[in-house]
């Protein structure tokens, strides 16, 4: 099945790497579908409300470094911007695209690994909270999201 020509998909894609996140990938595709099937509305509303209160948590524990923060949320998606200015979430890609290239997600999220939390690589990329993080899990990442964004305003 093709969802583009090759002319375009050869321009979208590198050689050998299907487009998407698991893409096609007959596992991920059925494990998708077995959460799917498991999850109930009141999963989704538990996790969205869990998401929120890690995201406002999240900001303030950076803002503790002079930084500015924005993580919006969509249900249990969330993003995460910084700027050494104050500044309120992006609204387009224009805006998203001057928040991610400031270089702060770079040092941010390396300094979140040297401590133990692997955030998506790219500023550009959605943060997925799930039902396996626990409230002490995300806590934690909060405690450390702290220290890391005084190593991110140092840079």
């Amino acid at each position: 099945m093709r969802f583009a020509r090759d002319d375009v998909r050869a321009r979208a894609t590198r050689p050998g790497v299907p487009g998407g996140t698991l893409s096609g990938n007959p596992l991920a595709t059925a494990a998708g579908t077995t959460v799917l099937n498991l999850v109930t509305p009141r999963d989704y509303q538990d996790l969205t409300q869990r998401v929120a209160t890690f995201a406002q948590n999240l900001e303030a524990a950076i803002a503790t470094s002079g930084l500015y923060a924005r993580c919006p949320t969509q249900g249990p998606l969330m993003g995460l911007f910084l700027s050494r200015e104050p500044f309120e979430a992006p609204t387009n890609f224009d805006e998203a695209k001057l928040l991610c290239e400031n270089g702060l997600y770079r040092s941010f999220f390396h300094a979140m690994l040297e401590r133990g939390v692997a955030l998506a690589p790219g500023a550009y990329e959605i943060l997925f909270v799930s039902f396996a993080h626990s409230g002490d899990d995300l806590a934690d990442a909060v405690k450390r999201a702290g220290e890391a964004s005084e190593v991110a305003a140092k840079s």
